[in-house]
């Protein structure tokens, strides 16, 4: 085994979450608590008390607080999607052609560049809490993360079979799964043991890892990639056109149908997601009144439960009972649907357990779409469809986080779970949609088609004639056969019916 098969992007991957998902509450905690003294001129140790106690200093002061909280974390997701937006449509094309590893590593500086810019505003404790959305720039430039994502997925894509990359990307889901369950488990006591300070500054210390550990050990995931490029040959290949073209083009069976409903679930997903804007705020400030220690300690139980969720969909209903991709998106599904109604309906603390127990399969949705997507269309193919959809989903969630903070803003008064009722409504959408598709045939990428569509007819070879010479064998094991002296991997060309 080659020595660069031990280095694996799980491990950056787990420290820049783990250094997220430690950040997140007590970063809302901070613009909660900066807000009231240095906004809106509280008196700084009633402030305090904000997410720690539940008095009735709190009780008043939090619903105060909280819609100005919402508008800077509104200006914070424009500037994180707007921009990055953009740059993820031109990613996938860029890495296909020059490699998976130089825009990874672009992706982790500027993440621990954004740590460092929030260090040092961090340590000025009058400064407002809008001074935060010029942290964000350094990320913004290189993408953020849903550029991060984009490439470890073509990653874990590249380095992975379609016979192991469900094992692999399950095992990601619970390497992710595990670190936010540590991180969320140790930040509030973290945070009242130490400071804010202290908590940015083990953010920045595992980005510095993270970093250096993708430069050193992470080797390029693509076979063939040009080895040296400038800024203007980068800029050069940037073509909208060719990204759409190989998106929308003419597909054999059924595919290209296939795919423009992917799309739209997705887009979905995107608008249903943006409930986790608010969802933080709606548990200290409704009738539940949570901490945050509260808060932590039972994310932090979500996210073993999800490993559990996640293990138990792969390795039982998957692999042992043979449960098709797209049933199992249905599956996920329904317990969105059931924990919706449980934390729009909620009462007491029981319903928001019960919520996070159907949720325990939420993140297997999109990853069972990811799979399917990876059968239908060629390798060479796949960054510019993942950019485009990121692109879509990027949009679609920066209106979604705009749309949350609106409704719960108008309704804290008066009816504080609405948001939830309205992420309902998306995700009953987003499954008919899929009980459309259960009707459709699964398209299989096949190479002997895509190498026909781009041969003249004098020198096609028909799937009867490569079988009759014995350079493929039967469908849907994964062959090779020799065309015009070029190996090329073949699949099915017949839908699995789900």
């Amino acid at each position: 085994m080659a020595w660069y098969n031990y280095f694996t992007i799980e491990i950056p991957m787990m420290l820049m979450l783990f250094s997220f998902i430690l950040q997140a509450p007590i970063m809302t905690n901070l613009f909660v608590y900066r807000t009231c003294y240095v906004i809106l001129q509280y008196n700084k140790s009633d402030c305090a008390q904000l997410g720690k106690n539940i008095n009735n200093i709190t009780k008043v002061l939090e619903p105060k607080v909280q819609p100005t909280v919402n508008q800077i974390n509104m200006a914070n997701n424009v500037i994180n999607t707007f921009l990055p937006m953009i740059f993820c449509l031109f990613l996938g094309t860029w890495s296909d052609k020059f490699g998976r590893r130089p825009f990874m590593i672009a992706c982790f500086v500027g993440a621990l560049m954004n740590q460092a810019v929030n260090v040092i505003i961090i340590h000025f404790k009058d400064l407002s809490p809008w001074w935060f959305t010029m942290g964000s720039i350094p990320s913004m430039l290189t993408g953020g993360f849903g550029a991060l994502m984009i490439i470890n997925n073509a990653h874990l894509i590249d380095v992975t079979t379609e016979k192991n990359r469900i094992v692999r990307l399950t095992v990601f889901g619970a390497v992710s799964s595990v670190s936010s369950a540590i991180a969320n488990l140790v930040s509030s006591y973290i945070f009242y043991a130490t400071s804010y300070q202290t908590i940015y500054l083990i953010g920045l210390t595992l980005n510095t890892l993270a970093s250096v550990y993708v430069f050193f050990f992470i080797p390029e995931s693509l076979k063939e990639e040009k080895k040296s490029f400038s800024i203007e040959e980068i800029m050069n290949s940037i073509n909208v056109k060719d990204i759409i073209k190989y998106t929308i083009r003419k597909r054999k069976n059924n595919a290209r149908f296939y795919l423009f409903w992917l799309i739209c679930i997705h887009v979905l997903n995107g608008l249903a997601m943006g409930e986790m804007s608010v969802f933080t705020l709606y548990l200290r400030a409704s009738k539940l009144q949570w901490t945050l220690t509260k808060i932590t300690l039972v994310q932090s139980a979500v996210s073993f439960g999800g490993i559990f969720g996640n293990l138990f969909v792969t390795y039982v209903l998957h692999k042992f009972l043979h449960i098709k991709d797209m049933w199992l998106v249905i599956l996920g599904i329904i317990m969105r649907l059931v924990g919706n109604l449980l934390r729009g309906f909620a009462t007491n603390d029981y319903y928001i357990y019960a919520a996070y127990v159907a949720n325990f399969f939420d993140s297997f949705p999109m990853l069972m779409l990811t799979m399917v997507l990876a059968k239908m269309v060629s390798p060479e193919e796949m960054g510019k469809i993942l950019a485009l959809i990121s692109v879509i989903s990027s949009l679609v969630n920066m209106l979604s986080n705009v749309l949350y903070p609106l409704v719960y803003n108008a309704t804290i008064d008066s009816f504080i779970g609405l948001f939830n009722f309205v992420s309902f409504g998306f995700n009953v959408i987003s499954g008919l949609a899929i009980i459309f598709l259960l009707r459709v045939n699964l398209p299989h990428f096949c190479a002997v088609d895509e190498q026909q569509d781009n041969e003249p007819s004098a020198k096609r070879m028909s799937l009867a004639e490569a079988a009759a010479t014995n350079e493929w064998q039967a469908c849907p094991s994964v062959q090779t056969y020799d065309l015009n002296m070029k190996k090329l991997s073949i699949t099915t060309s017949v839908g699995e019916n789900f």
